[in-house]
């Protein structure tokens, strides 16, 4: 593609290369930056000054949109700020403000014009970041909710992807009323990473049975007698070597646990709390009440980190006792009675998330979530009953450099089921912090 310099918000467009106002030989350099970046154009309008009035129309405009898409959600278009190097492909990025001045150098240039000539300086905000002018879309059909993974590829850029635009659908039986989706890096390998856990798989000490349920992921479930008291309560803990004989460090990462639990009675209340297990000692990572569910159900336990002291330079993914990273649920009974049955955990990537409460997708609706070019995240449902009570949480939800893999849990407002399936579309916008590389 040939060289070009200009803002634009797709209708209007002023060119900063070869228009009415034109960078000057030595006019211009750039910056990169974790923040919002200001850059700066020393130009020369060499027109007449009909036309230079007119061009500087145009960049005033363009500044007053910029405003009013940032100001204003009902703003459709958005300016950018486009740049591109001998046969680079063509980048933008997005606009925040535009700030102009006309030079005063005797006789060549004056705000009164007169002469044909100006000299002009133009500083433009933009976003930290480069994308391209399309997204690449991948899907997955019939994707587990029970811990399904997805590797999806396509990882392009210097910088996360921005995910334009994650569908949910389905044509399966069963509705989703509450989405829980998470993309973890690859770090040192996925191959052998699993995002459902069995909890009969883990150790548990005096007061909990391994019965048998044909309702339970893998047939069984671990029933916990919630009489049989202690300072701690019931405990029972599971490790990464619980779950896989190999590739430990498959599991580095940090993950949100939700475990699938339910009691015997409406009446009964347990309070659970989730702790960081490694090298026999604890960490305290979240509390929540189970209260009275009768049915099978997801709860929101807590986060942990594999290894809890992060990887820097893989030393303690690196340890034999690595596979031993695990974490335990403590769990009390507000009157010592009762039962408490845990089935299976959910291991939900804690880096890039999106959880989603108050949607509805079946076979008649569909749900989007979409990340505008500044970073704001926002959904449509299109029932009613989820665009009136939709909530969507989103942390650094985007796609990381080098690529990753999705996991994806749901179920409904009613309770768990096993087995639903769902219909997954990404639109993924790479970006770059200079030089767009394909």
């Amino acid at each position: 593609m040939a060289q070009l310099l200009q803002v634009t918000d797709g209708t209007t467009t002023v060119d900063f290369y070869d228009g009415n106002i034109k960078l000057s030989s030595d006019g211009w350099k750039t910056t990169t930056s974790r923040e919002k970046v200001w850059e700066t154009l020393d130009l020369v309008g060499d027109a007449t000054d009909a036309n230079i009035r007119s061009t500087k129309d145009q960049l005033d405009e363009l500044a007053e949109q910029a405003r009013q898409y940032h100001l204003n959600a009902m703003v459709a278009d958005a300016v950018y700020f486009q740049w591109n190097a001998d046969s680079e492909s063509a980048k933008q990025s997005l606009v925040f403000d535009i700030q102009s001045e006309i030079l005063a150098h005797e006789p060549l240039s004056s705000p009164l014009l007169g002469s044909d000539v100006v000299l002009m300086r133009v500083a433009i905000q933009r976003h930290p970041d480069y994308e391209t002018t399309s997204a690449t879309n991948a899907t997955s059909a019939n994707v587990s909710c029970d811990g399904g993974t997805w590797a999806i590829g396509n990882a392009v850029g210097t910088s996360p992807e921005r995910i334009s635009d994650m569908e949910f659908d389905t044509d399966a039986a069963g509705t989703h009323q509450q989405i829980w989706a998470g993309i973890r890096p690859l770090y040192e390998g996925v191959g052998s990473f699993v995002a459902l856990w069995e909890a009969e798989d883990g150790t548990s000490p005096t007061g909990v049975t391994v019965p048998a349920d044909g309702s339970a992921s893998g047939g069984d479930k671990l029933q916990c007698d919630l009489t049989v008291t202690s300072n701690d309560g019931i405990k029972t803990t599971i490790e990464i070597a619980d779950v896989v004989g190999s590739n430990y460090n498959h599991f580095i990462g940090k993950y949100h646990i939700l475990a699938r639990m339910k009691v015997a009675s409406s009446a009964t209340q347990v309070l659970i709390e989730l702790k960081q297990y490694w090298y026999g000692s604890h960490s305290s990572a979240g509390l929540t009440v189970v209260d009275g569910q009768t049915a099978w159900t997801l709860f929101s336990l807590g986060t942990v980190s594999f290894p809890p002291t992060g990887d820097r330079g893989n030393i303690a993914s690196g340890l034999t006792d690595f596979k031993s990273c695990g974490f335990t649920i403590f769990a009390n009974s507000f009157d010592d009675t009762g039962t408490l049955d845990i089935d299976c955990y959910y291991l939900i990537p804690a880096e890039h998330t999106l959880t989603i409460l108050g949607c509805q997708v079946d076979t008649t609706y569909t749900l989007n979530v979409y990340t505008d070019p500044d970073d704001k995240v926002w959904g449509l449902g299109l029932s009613t009953y989820s665009q009136g009570g939709l909530q969507i949480s989103p942390n650094d939800w985007n796609y990381p450099v080098g690529g990753g893999l999705m996991v994806i849990v749901t179920q409904a407002d009613s309770g768990h089921i096993l087995s639903q399936t769902i219909d997954l579309s990404i639109d993924l916008v790479p970006r770059w912090k200079t030089y767009r590389d394909s």
